[in-house]
């Protein structure tokens, strides 16, 4: 004869067990979940890490293509000039921002431009740099005076836009 007492305690151990191994599992899925999580979010931190690193080597690269000889002090100062005169006027951000995509653009085009950073403007040999005796080319002389005429309205209260 069976014990009715020893069918319940074989029962109950069953039961135990069954509740362990079904625990282990949660935890496991738990565990694995949490690591996940954590791989995800390091990869998304690397990733926000290599982009701020990239734009910085990016722009590095762009002051020392556009402005070769400026010293840190005179690149600081025309960086702050600029931001004091866009935060004043939405026009001349948006002058700057054309004024830059074309001067990306054109980089492009001439294939200097490595990881979409324009690099020095061509040197011709006969005849020394592409550059007029003003320092600006001609695609720079239209985009100067887009911007002065952006910045000149509001800075000295005169229109110095050149009729077209």
């Amino acid at each position: 004869m069976i014990d009715k007492r020893t069918k319940r305690t074989a029962a109950e151990q069953r039961m135990a067990v069954q509740v362990a191994r079904a625990t282990k599992r949660v935890a496991q899925l738990q565990a694995r979940q949490l690591f996940h999580e954590l791989r995800e979010a390091a990869q998304e931190k690397e990733a926000a890490r290599r982009s701020g690193t990239r734009l910085r080597l990016e722009i590095g690269s762009l002051v020392q293509a556009v402005v070769p000889d400026w010293g840190l002090a005179e690149v600081a100062g025309a960086l702050i000039d600029g931001r004091a005169r866009a935060s004043h006027s939405p026009t001349v951000r948006v002058a700057y921002l054309r004024h830059g995509e074309g001067y990306l653009a054109q980089g492009r085009r001439s294939g200097s431009v490595q990881s979409g950073i324009a690099g020095p403007k061509p040197v011709d040999r006969d005849r020394g740099s592409a550059e007029t005796i003003e320092g600006t080319d001609a695609s720079d002389e239209a985009a100067a005076a887009t911007l002065a005429a952006a910045m000149g309205s509001h800075d000295s209260g005169t229109d110095t836009r050149q009729p077209e």
